[in-house]
């Protein structure tokens, strides 16, 4: 009996921290230093990168959402939403402040500069800070969940990121890791950046660290044989250039097979979808392919294009997250697509 009511005590304080969370109105300083002050519980949103938007979606709150950029638009659901970008990802101010928006969440691509117009137009806007961990990104959702009056969706969104974390761990933790090239567009990810977390936390070593890259680095074909990763990954909006790619078909893992294709809005959108990234390149560096000779670049499981979107089975097109690059005309695109 005692035993059952500390169990019932426990679950009623964890509603009830719930609710103090959930509780309107609520003030919280941004990366900007601004306190965003929100009255009541916003039924109107408009998020200014898919990776805010991904995360509403996630935690349930899609149906306050009026407005969304251009590379949202894979979400389900989203054609019933206004576009307030450019193709190119530039925000239409004016498109914002006509929908009369309860709350703005601009994630930290967004220039300083765009949040100071829309607060001058009397629009209350959430400025985020860089999402540089997985850890980062839990407490983002977690934020989104509190400014949006979506606590209890936040909280079961985290609860199923760590599980899944754990799960991956148990299952990598006997094994020995094998070394992992991220390749995008000519460019890689090393130390001190997200992709570097996903490779770790999925069981791999991330190949461009251990030639001593921090940050994004282009690539050349010396690094490549340099270093002989075991694994390449790739996104799934450059299948087409990988195929081509000599450098990278003539590596050992392009020769075996071994390159693995992860759903663009998985891998770089810092927002719960990154766990399904995480997951697959888990499951990849786990099988033991013994292909020789001069197959395919690309393993015939990992051509189908994925069906999973984020958490909620979401039909998937995506964009990067490359902090502070500009490469030639194509990563023009890229930024468009940020966060």
């Amino acid at each position: 009996m005692s035993i059952s009511l500390i169990g019932v005590i426990g679950i009623e304080d964890e509603q009830k921290n719930m609710e103090d969370l959930c509780t309107f109105p609520i003030r919280e300083v941004d990366a900007s230093g601004v306190m965003v002050e929100i009255d009541k519980e916003p039924q109107r949103i408009i998020t200014l990168a898919p990776s805010a938007a991904q995360t509403v979606w996630e935690i349930g709150g899609k149906d306050k959402v009026v407005g969304v950029t251009y590379y949202a638009r894979y979400l389900k659901g989203v054609d019933e939403k206004n576009v307030i970008s450019s193709p190119e990802g530039e925000v239409i101010l004016e498109s914002v402040v006509s929908l009369d928006p309860d709350l703005v969440l601009a994630p930290s691509i967004i220039p300083e500069k765009t949040v100071g117009k829309l607060r001058e137009a009397g629009v209350t806007v959430y400025y985020s800070s860089e999402l540089k961990t997985i850890e980062d990104i839990m407490e983002e959702t977690r934020l989104i969940g509190r400014l949006s009056g979506e606590c209890e969706g936040a909280e079961e969104v985290v609860g199923w990121m760590l599980s899944s974390l754990d799960l991956i761990y148990e299952e990598a933790k006997e094994k020995e890791p094998p070394t992992v090239l991220y390749v995008f567009y000519g460019w890689t990810a090393g130390g001190e950046t997200l992709i570097d977390e996903v490779i770790e936390k999925a069981g791999g070593k991330n190949s461009a660290k251990l030639m001593g890259i921090s940050g994004y680095r282009q690539l050349n074909a010396e690094l490549i044989i340099q270093n002989e990763p075991e694994w390449i990954i790739i996104n799934s909006d450059e299948v087409s250039e990988i195929e081509n790619n000599e450098i990278v078909q003539n590596s050992n893992a392009g020769r075996r097979g071994q390159i693995i294709i992860v759903d663009v809005e998985h891998l770089n959108q810092p927002a719960p979808g990154i766990i399904l990234a995480i997951e697959k390149i888990a499951y990849e560096i786990s099988q033991e392919l013994e292909v020789e000779g001069n197959g395919n670049v690309l393993s015939e499981k990992n051509s189908e294009e994925s069906e999973s979107g984020a958490i909620k089975n979401d039909p998937n097109r995506g964009y990067f997250e490359v902090v502070g690059l500009i490469i030639l005309i194509g990563v023009v695109i890229v930024l468009a697509k940020l966060e």
